[in-house]
Parts: structure tokens; C-alpha cells; sequence
């Protein structure tokens, strides 16, 4: 499809992005066994803290930085589609924009386990941790790399 050596990277940078989504979504892994060992081993104590206010404040932005996560993914597609003019963009520079593009899909993702890990530490609400951790990894997964996609965002710099 490529020439050879667009392919020889191609495939190292597919490797590398790969390898780094695999290591968030088992980080995801690490996530859930400490906040399960935290919870078994946590004494509950009564907070002062507003507990409804903050669990809803921290549902309020995880639902955003989930959101916001389309529109970055929406934005970059847009902006590797308009390159069609005479001033092309090299495939090298494209690979690395799609790996940073999952590098950071991947990041907020992962963010929003952080807001469950809040609730659990400061209230031992480890029900809103699972559902916080799960929307995390539907993240993960949805906006995994994509092998195809790649080589179409590649293809229109060759």
C-alpha cells in the first residue's frame, strides 16, 4: 500500500500506539485493585464534606471531558481531512498527530477513573468508583487506534 519505508514506520508507530493504549486500559486494571484493596481495608468515618454536591459536581465533569473527548476526535479528523491541497502534509507528520490524538482520547478517558478514585477515598463510595472506572474504560475501548483509520489519514499525504 505504502512504499517501503512510510511502511516500516507506519508499522513501528502502530506498534508504539498500540502499546500505549494497552497500557491505560491496564492501568485501568491497576485502578480497580487498589480502590478495591483501599475500600477493604478503609475505616468509614463521617465527613463534613457535601457528599451529594460532590459526587454530582465530579459526575457534571467527567460527563464533560467524556464529551469533550468526541469533539477533539471530531476536530482532528477535520483537520487531517482538509489537507488536500497543494501543500501536503508528510505521512511521518500525520502518523505523529494520530498518535498524539490517541495519546490524549486516551488520557481524558483515563481521567475520569480519577473522580471515582476521589469518591472512594473521601467517602469509601466504591459503587460510583465501578460506574466512574466502567464509563472510563467504555472510553478507552471506543476510541481505541484503529488500524484502518490510519492508513486512510496516512493515505492522503501519499
Amino acid at each position: 500500500m505504502f512504499d517501503p519505508e512510510i511502511q516500516k514506520r507506519f508499522d513501528d508507530e502502530w506498534r508504539r500506539v498500540s502499546l500505549v493504549w494497552a497500557g491505560l486500559l491496564c492501568s485501568l486494571g491497576i485502578y480497580l485493585l487498589v480502590g478495591y484493596f483501599i475500600h477493604s481495608q478503609m475505616e468509614f468515618r463521617e465527613r463534613e464534606l457535601p457528599y451529594t454536591l460532590i459526587r454530582n459536581i465530579l459526575f457534571l465533569i467527567a460527563a464533560a471531558q467524556f464529551l469533550g473527548i468526541f469533539v477533539l476526535r471530531k476536530s482532528l479528523r477535520q483537520m487531517f481531512s482538509k489537507n488536500n491541497g497543494p501543500t501536503r502534509i508528510p505521512a511521518y507528520k500525520k502518523i505523529s498527530q494520530y498518535k498524539t490524538a490517541i495519546i490524549l482520547s486516551g488520557a481524558l478517558s483515563e481521567g475520569i477513573v480519577v473522580y471515582g478514585f476521589i469518591l472512594l477515598i473521601l467517602f469509601r463510595d466504591l459503587q460510583n468508583f465501578y460506574i466512574l472506572t466502567g464509563i472510563s474504560a467504555f472510553g478507552l475501548i471506543l476510541h481505541r487506534p484503529k488500524k484502518e483509520e490510519m492508513e486512510r489519514i496516512i493515505s492522503t499525504s501519499v
